[in-house]
């Protein structure tokens, strides 16, 4: 079941201060709950598009809203791992998990994200200068 989360009011901005302003990646802060420490964000991605490689330094969890992601990674054994999600599908979060995420299919794609912290995603020194990874081949 896809949760309902209304963003006709959402401010979009840019994924981070150094995001060309052409790069069309978009995030909206949706709430902060200031009893748990919880950020709620929207992340909005066109389709057949790859994020840049990013982390988090607290934990968190996800839910598809729109779209397919892929979650490109290595698990806890070394081993490649790739894994798709669908609206409404969820998944918990560890921190310092390094994520490469790219969406596939026609559509925009949003992912809702909870962190227990303020969104501040830590990123590769110049990430919107190099090129984007598409994924494990």
């Amino acid at each position: 079941m896809v949760p309902s989360i209304d963003l006709t009011n959402a401010k979009w901005q840019k994924f981070s201060a150094g995001q060309p302003n052409d790069n069309p990646l978009r995030i909206a802060i949706v709430a902060k709950d200031t009893v748990v420490g919880a950020t709620r964000i929207a992340i909005k991605a066109p389709a057949n598009f790859a994020l840049p490689t990013h982390w988090f330094t607290v934990q968190g969890s996800y839910t598809v809203l729109k779209g397919t992601f892929v979650f490109d990674g290595v698990d806890s054994q070394g081993h490649l791992s790739r894994t798709r999600y669908y609206p409404g599908d969820f998944a918990t979060l560890p921190a310092n998990y390094i994520l490469r995420i790219s969406t596939e299919g026609t559509e925009d794609a949003i992912l809702y994200l909870t962190l227990y912290g303020d969104w501040a995603p830590q990123l590769q020194p110049n990430p919107w200068n190099k090129p984007a990874l598409r994924g494990l081949r």
